[in-house]
């Protein structure tokens, strides 16, 4: 067994995933968007701007760390933040 290099399995896993990752998106992920930006917390251009800056950060920094990260759990973290910031 080979550790570290990918194979024919590796490829099939990414392209499954691939797949179902943009089906997901395109079936239902206006609702997603429209939850996020409307339901959980409300964006003005300036504070999705801000969020979305704060996802890419953390998502960088844990990809120079190695760690996975969710883009969903990060934008999510962001929010949060922008809420918190708010009240202060």
């Amino acid at each position: 067994m080979n550790v570290g290099y990918p194979n024919a399995n590796d490829n099939i896993a990414y392209t499954v995933g691939s797949i179902g990752i943009a089906l997901g998106l395109l079936t239902l992920g206006y609702k997603v968007m429209e939850t996020v930006g409307k339901k959980v917390i409300a964006l003005d251009f300036f504070s999705g701007y801000c969020a979305q800056l704060a996802t890419a950060f953390s998502i960088m920094c844990g990809t120079l760390f190695g760690l996975p990260l969710s883009t969903t759990h990060c934008m999510v973290g962001a929010l949060f933040g922008l809420a918190i910031a708010r009240k202060i």
